[in-house]
This record gives structure tokens, sequence and C-alpha cells, in this order.
């Protein structure tokens, strides 16, 4: 059973993908196990064409799972929709991954490898070759204040903590995933 705190980042990282009604889709899902698309229907009150097109769109990127079974006395199938936590944590990992080799770690070779200045007044940072060319004035119109040397260490620092969290974190997933 996953813990609220589990179940409420699920859900934002759902609405985020797809949109608020397919988080209430999951939702209902990890509350019940697995569940008709009826039931799904009765129990978030959304239109069971919406919930279809819901459950084929989390089923098409992998985030639920189907078990079919024949009703005995109608002969019909019933499909039964399960939230799958292992690709769910996949994506985590994925997303994670994706954030760090792509977005901090670039960010943090920018940093470091670029000096900056300041406006005191419009708080804009300027790379030294932009303060060079503008001869260390603010080029926001009507400003022309002198800039002053900006120091960026506590963002180094900042990216550099945010990347040895994201590290542990795809480490601990990488090991639970080999398990």
């Amino acid at each position: 059973m996953l813990s609220k705190e589990e179940k409420d980042y699920i859900n934002k990282i759902i609405t985020k993908l797809f949109r608020p009604e397919a988080s209430k889709v999951v939702l209902a899902l990890l509350e019940k196990g697995e569940a008709t698309e009826d039931w799904i229907a009765k129990e978030t009150g959304i239109k069971m064409s919406l919930i279809r097109k819901l459950l084929y769109e989390l089923y098409e990127k992998g985030y639920i799972t189907f078990k079919r079974e024949r009703d005995e006395k109608t002969g019909w199938y019933i499909y039964y929709a399960r939230f799958n936590l292992e690709k769910f944590n996949e994506l985590l990992l994925e997303r994670l991954k994706t954030i760090y080799e792509k977005k901090l770690k670039v960010r943090l070779e920018y940093e470091k490898n670029n000096t900056f200045f300041i406006c005191p007044v419009h708080k804009k940072r300027y790379r030294i070759e932009e303060a060079i060319m503008n001869d260390y004035q603010c080029s926001e119109e009507g400003c022309g204040k002198i800039l002053t040397p900006f120091d960026n260490s506590k963002y180094i620092k900042k990216l550099t903590e945010k990347i040895q969290i994201i590290e542990k974190i795809t480490n601990k997933l990488s090991v639970a995933k080999e398990k």
C-alpha cells in the first residue's frame, strides 16, 4: 500500500503528463488495486467515453495494464485496469536523469565557466563578454548604471547540491530496479 505522500506525488506527475482527469483515474486505481471502467466512472464521476480515452492513453504509455476475464453469464469479456507502478518508477528515473544530464550539469558548467556582472537596479546578469560590449553599463533602456561584479558561488553551490541529491536518488532507483 502506498503512503499519502507517494499517492500525492504520483497524482502530481500524472496531472503534469496527461491532465487532471487522468490523475483521478490513477488515484481510483491505486485505491482499488484493479477496477473496471464502469467502477472507475462511478467512483470518479467522469463520463465513460473520457474514461475509455484516458485508460487508452495511460495504457499506450505503459502506466496501466489490463487483465481480461470472461463473464460466465454473458460470455463477454470484462477488462480490469491496474496502475503499473514499475513503469511509473522507470519514468521517474528517466526524468531525473534527463534533468540531471541536460539541465543541471549544463547549467553548472555554464556558471563555472563564466564571469558575471549585474545591474544594481534591474538585477539583470551579464556575462563578461556582454559587459565589455556595453562598456560595463546596463543595457536596459534608460538605465545605464555601472555593472558590478556578481559572485555566482551560491548558484554553483545550490546546483552542486541538487546534482548530488539527484545522483543519490537515481542510484537508489537503479539499485532497486536491478533487484
